[in-house]
């Protein structure tokens, strides 16, 4: 049996600050355990406009309280969701996985994806990341589901103290951006200390972007210091788009980021660069042009990927058709592959 209980409250200071406290609840108890989490969070949202610019100062104070008991040895995860961001090392949420047992799904648990294909699974310590592989059927940025098996430890009980401040400042009619977070994450009144899940954390980031016109420029460094996983990261990024005519829009995005693992002196870096072009031909038909180059440098895996695809679309009797063609080309480690591809495809929304 499962009971949740969810309450926020809201407070609005003339327009600038607002202020909220949460509260959640969750019961569950099952034929192999028992689980008893209570969420408390309390903060403030400050948004405030200046001369010329804009300040804002977010925070949030929250703590958690965890209880859960168990009397089998394994204990099975089922759809713990996870965004796979190629610029973020994204760890399953519990330690001591069978790495045999790790599944990994759509939202709609009708794709299975295929290990070596469409992801990796990388072991840091205790706990495993998944990454996905460039040109496999998982997407950038999307969202997965995985099922797993946990091995042994799944009892456990602790206090959660976590604080986020985040600020930002905006210049010059909102040229120039500066904004800075600091995020920390702290345990108490732990029993189970064999239960390696506590990540206690310490990350600070600061950053800059400068806005012109339709043009996007900064850089961001990442100290965060982590008993699982600590790192240093420099993010520099660049952003162009602009509707060129009134029948043309250009789109241009590209990023570096270099992540250092102090513990073990590993550098994992990504270069990421794409351009999206779009052509309006009739008053119900677009022409797509889209490319992309993403290379990766990590412990376990160098990979290129380099893609083109060019898309038709039109509107018929309220039937969208598209045709167009697909290619790319994938390079990891020393597997390669090349693909060539035409497709059409015709929607209906009714």
């Amino acid at each position: 049996s499962n009971s949740n209980l969810n309450a926020r409250l809201e407070h609005q200071l003339f327009k600038s600050l607002l202020s909220f406290f949460n509260y959640q609840y969750f019961n569950s108890s099952q034929s192999f355990s028992d689980e008893v989490r209570n969420q408390f969070s309390i903060g403030f949202n400050y948004n405030k406009k200046i001369t010329s610019g804009q300040v804002l100062l977010n925070y949030e104070f929250r703590f958690d309280k965890n209880d859960r008991t168990s009397g089998i040895q394994n204990t099975m995860i089922k759809n713990e969701s996870l965004q796979l961001d190629d610029f973020k090392q994204i760890l399953l949420k519990y330690p001591f996985v069978i790495e045999g047992s790790i599944i990994v799904k759509d939202n709609s648990s009708a794709i299975i994806y295929e290990k070596q294909i469409d992801y990796i699974v990388v072991q840091r310590g205790n706990f495993y990341e998944i990454q996905r592989i460039p040109g496999g059927r998982i997407q950038r940025n999307a969202v997965v589901f995985v099922d797993y098996v946990v091995e042994n430890p799944a009892n456990y009980q602790y206090d959660l103290l976590a604080h986020n401040l985040y600020f930002k400042i905006s210049l010059f009619e909102n040229k120039f951006d500066f904004y800075s977070q600091i995020y920390t994450n702290d345990f108490t009144n732990i029993k189970y200390d064999q239960f390696a899940i506590l990540n206690k954390i310490y990350s600070t980031m600061a950053g800059f972007q400068l806005n012109l016109y339709e043009a996007n420029f900064g850089f961001e460094i990442n100290s965060h210091n982590s008993d699982i996983l600590p790192y240093i990261s420099n993010y520099v990024f660049g952003r162009y788009s602009s509707q060129v005519s009134s029948n043309m829009i250009l789109a241009f995005n590209s990023a570096f980021h270099n992540y250092f693992y102090t513990q073990t002196d590993e550098n994992n870096q990504f270069i990421d660069a794409n351009i999206r072009m779009t052509f309006r031909i009739t008053s119900n038909s677009n022409l797509n042009i889209e490319t992309g180059y993403l290379n990766q440098q990590t412990r376990n895996q160098n990979s290129d990927f380099l893609n083109f695809k060019l898309e038709y679309s039109m509107n018929i009797a309220q039937m969208l058709i598209t045709t167009g063609l697909d290619l790319y080309h994938r390079k990891v480690a020393s597997y390669q592959n090349d693909y060539r591809g035409l497709f059409i495809k015709a929607e209906r929304t009714f």
